[in-house]
């Protein structure tokens, strides 16, 4: 009976680490998280222009410099920042979308930008 027991537990949790495994392979994992990073700094330290570079011609006319500028508040009310916590890359119809969680001195903020492959940003969404 505990033979079973412990193999239901085993096998529980190798789905539960297949689910939570990126389809991404490493180093273009790396690459993405970077990206993300990158971006993420330049909103804090209120660098709209280079964020907005880093737009596809989509998000450029859905997001321009000045409702960038409108993340502004919802950015420093978290703090200082400390660091990322968490990241997760998954890769869906040509599309890299990463997950970070950004550690403030005040609370915590979750990042969502979705790349395509040429790393251009075409979606962004912070909680």
């Amino acid at each position: 009976m505990r033979y079973k027991a412990l193999l239901v537990v085993i096998s529980s949790l190798c789905i539960l680490l297949a689910a939570c495994s990126s389809n991404v392979e490493s180093d273009v994992a790396t690459d993405y998280e970077k990206e993300a990073h990158t971006i993420i700094e330049l909103l804090y330290a209120s660098d709209f222009e280079a964020v907005y570079q880093r737009f596809d011609t989509e998000m450029q006319k859905a997001l321009p410099i000045a409702k960038l500028e409108e993340l502004t508040p919802v950015i420093q009310e978290a703090g200082e920042f400390v660091s990322f916590k968490k990241t997760a890359v998954d890769e869906k119809d040509g599309l890299y979308v990463v997950t970070t969680v950004a550690e403030y001195s005040k609370e915590k903020r979750v990042f969502t930008l979705t790349f395509d492959q040429e790393k251009q940003v075409k979606g962004l969404f912070i909680n």
